[in-house]
């Protein structure tokens, strides 16, 4: 049996360099880490949903996602979603770290909440 040591971040480093692959799980953690909070009535949330915010008393983009609305108010709901998470997206620090590490020559996958088109593919 393999004996782990905590912290030990050599052997770790070379586990990543010596490894066909590499599967990378997360939640919700990795889109707030990177700067993204479906859940948080923030200054992000209210530029782009204030006007929906205002309306609908939001207080969060994905109860926005679920409150009953217009058809057109939540056609319109939808397209500032992904506007905000994909189109304006322009990479943080965060994926940017993630990516150094798990890039070539391993292949890499990624099951998540995460954006999968924000995550950590270029």
């Amino acid at each position: 049996m393999m004996e782990y040591k905590v912290n030990d971040y050599k052997e770790a480093k070379d586990w990543l360099k010596n490894t066909d692959a590499i599967l990378i799980t997360a939640s919700n953690g990795l889109s707030i880490a990177d700067g993204y909070h479906i859940f948080a009535d923030n200054g992000s949330f209210r530029r782009y949903f204030g006007k929906f915010r205002q309306k609908y008393g939001l207080d969060s983009l994905i109860r926005g996602v679920f409150t009953p609305m217009t058809a057109a108010d939540h056609e319109e709901y939808m397209q500032t979603v992904h506007q905000y998470l994909i189109d304006d997206y322009h990479g943080s620090e965060v994926m940017k770290n993630l990516l150094s590490i798990v890039r070539d020559p391993q292949k890499y996958y990624e099951v998540t909440a995460h954006v999968s088109e924000r995550a950590v593919s270029e």
